[in-house]
């Protein structure tokens, strides 16, 4: 794991590497191709664990993509009226179980997330005040979620599996306000404009949103439980 949070599982003919950071923990890893061949992911013997259950990552879909282009006129004969025109095609691809990851590139696979849900423990305080202390630390013993990312590749036509395995080391609430700094960047035309960024952003985190909720101005939500 480098400075940034990224952890990165390097072999001879490639490495992979993982980034979290989003909402919800979307689990998004890259497979660089460093050979001089193919290498292929095989979505059917590729599975997601998350504490225990697993899910795959082959479901012989169909995906279908809708594309549209725009025609306008205000005059002449082609059309007849100033509305634009839309006109629409879909592009019907199917699910592949062998991905080709072509030599000396790479391709990027996003499909489950690490958790949606807010955690709630008796004593972790949910909307913690200033100097409140609202953080929560665990192992690989006792971490409330375990996942496992279990990956089949295809190397000169032999099989080889590939285990990753994290889990959840520290729960910290926050306030909007604690998470985020501003910064000044500077557009082409030379205008400064202010830049709001978490400061916890790293690529072995995720974050969760949630509201409080509140009833003619008072807090119904319980805070520790």
């Amino acid at each position: 794991m480098n400075g940034s949070g990224e952890f990165m599982d390097t072999h001879r003919d490639f490495y992979i590497s993982y980034d979290f950071w989003s909402e919800n923990g979307q689990v998004c890893f890259t497979i660089f191709n460093n050979s001089d061949k193919e290498i292929y992911l095989d979505l059917s013997q590729s599975y997601f664990i998350d504490n225990l259950q697993a899910h795959d990552y082959f479901k012989d879909r169909t995906i279908i993509t809708n594309t549209s282009s725009a025609l306008a006129s205000n005059s002449g004969s082609y059309l007849k009226s100033k509305a634009g025109v839309s006109i629409g095609t879909q592009i019907e691809t199917h699910e592949k179980k062998l991905v080709a990851i072509p030599a000396h590139a790479y391709k990027t696979f996003t499909e489950f997330k690490a958790g949606e849900n807010q955690y709630r423990s008796c004593g972790f305080v949910l909307n913690p005040r200033p100097k409140e202390n609202a953080v929560l630390f665990f192992d690989a013993t006792n971490s409330p979620s375990v996942i496992e990312n279990r990956l089949m590749l295809l190397i000169d036509q032999k099989e080889t599996p590939i285990v990753h395995k994290f889990h959840i080391k520290e729960y910290r609430n926050l306030r909007q306000q604690d998470a985020l700094v501003e910064s000044q960047s500077t557009s082409c035309d030379g205008s400064k404009n202010t830049v709001k960024t978490n400061k916890y952003k790293a690529n072995n985190r995720y974050f969760i949103q949630y509201a409080l909720s509140y009833e003619n101005g008072v807090l119904v939500t319980d805070r520790i439980k």
